[in-house]
């Protein structure tokens, strides 16, 4: 993948040249370690279900979008083939979810819940608000707010750079 050359827009920060080298003020440590958190508060939450953030992503997908292929859910999810692929097999070996044959394409595996794992997304999903809100609940509701739009921003114009792109349904269906 290419991309253009990066070019600063803006002037440096004023900060001390011992604050630019401080790791725990560098954004993507600090991204890192937020990740690491709510993974943890997630996993908390959620641990009687033995459900991890990957396997939540999955099920939330297939859950509105009933009988995609698999390689529109890995852009759904932001996970590429080879991992949702793994993923999906555990999935289907605990009876979360099925593979079927695309009935024109056979090469097209179209995804699907089943009964148990529509029970289990319904089961977790409060879990997985309250361990989101958990993590946001140090924040006003405005701060909330502008932090939200702040990531969204952020992974919208930097999703290409990911390995694995987040892709929009509108986008693989084209």
């Amino acid at each position: 993948m290419s991309r253009a050359p990066r070019r600063r827009e803006t002037e440096p920060a004023e900060e001390s040249p011992s604050d630019l080298h401080d790791l725990h003020r560098m954004p993507g440590h600090l991204i890192r370690r937020c990740h690491q958190i709510v993974v943890g508060l997630f996993l908390e939450d959620c641990k009687k279900f033995k459900i991890t953030p990957r396997q939540f992503a999955i099920l939330n997908v297939l859950s509105s979008h009933p009988g995609i292929e698999q390689t529109t859910l890995a852009g759904l999810v932001a996970m590429d083939r080879s991992t949702l692929g793994s993923v999906v097999y555990r999935m289907e070996k605990a009876g979360q979810v099925s593979r079927e044959d695309d009935e024109s394409d056979r090469r097209i595996k179209r995804m699907f819940l089943t009964p148990e794992g529509n029970r289990l997304y319904k089961s977790v999903l409060p879990l997985v608000w309250d361990s989101q809100n958990e993590f946001l609940e140090p924040l006003s509701k405005q701060e909330r707010e502008f932090l939200m739009a702040l990531l969204d921003k952020l992974a919208n114009v930097h999703n290409m750079s990911s390995r694995a792109p987040l892709r929009s349904l509108g986008a693989e269906l084209d």
